[in-house]
């Protein structure tokens, strides 16, 4: 039924398939911030990754089964359906994963006792956030020496990201998917908003890795991708961000991926 995939893939996460491969994480020691070095070799099993950013119609199907008001998250200029969700905590999207894996019979990945959140079941199959990894080799097209998500050359950024670029169209928020997608049909890896990564922040090992799962402990987590009011610079594929899990900020939002 075309009408039933078209309501699906508006109020729920259309995954695309991230092929596995091995790429250099983070960034050669003459460019970028130095939390962005040591660039090291990491090896990535296939996965799934939502195709755009989580967007307000997406999270309120969540909010409304749960008795919350999608009116808390939504920021001073407001909101349309197709926009990313924003004003959303590490805590916040961790729920809407474990929602969203209830309602598919699959295995909920965060572990949370009453309203306090305890750990990460790294072997469970339902949704979660993609691990800070599997979202720079997602966003590089998959592990391509690319600069930013689909392309190198600054210049061109705007046709792919809604950044602090005055030839993008939108002072705000932008609609999810309206700009041109990465070299594995991703949008907004670039620019648009910011997005919760699973792990904890950290500094970077020298020796290869395989399917990191960031820091042990900490008490931040990554969020990446550069936002609708940032600098090119900083919409960068390898830029890092910390922040507390209970951050709610009006350029930050994420989006869902899950394993094979």
């Amino acid at each position: 039924n075309t009408h039933f995939a078209f309501l699906e893939a508006r109020y729920f996460p259309d995954l695309g398939r991230i092929p596995g491969g091995g790429f250099m994480m983070g960034s050669p020691d003459s460019i970028g911030e130095e939390d962005e070095h040591p660039q090291h070799r990491v090896q990535l099993s296939a996965f799934q990754l939502a195709r755009t950013e989580t967007t307000f119609w997406q999270f309120a199907v969540y909010t409304e089964n749960n008795k919350l008001d999608i009116q808390t998250f939504a920021p001073t200029w407001g909101f349309g359906g197709r926009d990313p969700i924003v004003n959303v905590s590490w805590y916040d999207a961790a729920r809407y994963a474990n929602w969203l894996s209830a309602r598919e019979g699959r295995k909920p990945a965060y572990v949370f006792e009453g309203e306090y959140f305890q750990d990460i079941d790294q072997t469970a199959n339902g949704y979660r956030l993609p691990t800070e990894a599997q979202w720079e080799y997602a966003a590089r097209s998959g592990g391509k020496d690319e600069v930013y998500a689909g392309l190198s050359e600054e210049q061109d950024l705007y046709k792919y990201a809604n950044y602090d670029n005055k030839n993008d169209g939108y002072k705000y928020t932008s609609p999810a998917g309206h700009y041109k997608p990465n070299g594995l049909g991703l949008f907004d890896m670039s620019g648009n908003v910011l997005e919760w990564c699973q792990d904890s922040f950290g500094s970077y090992q020298p020796e290869e890795q395989t399917d990191p799962v960031g820091a042990d402990k900490g008490g931040f987590r990554v969020y990446r991708g550069g936002g609708w009011n940032y600098g090119a610079r900083f919409c960068r594929a390898a830029n890092r961000n910390p922040g507390t899990p209970g951050t709610r900020i009006n350029n930050l939002g994420f989006r869902l991926a899950r394993s094979f």
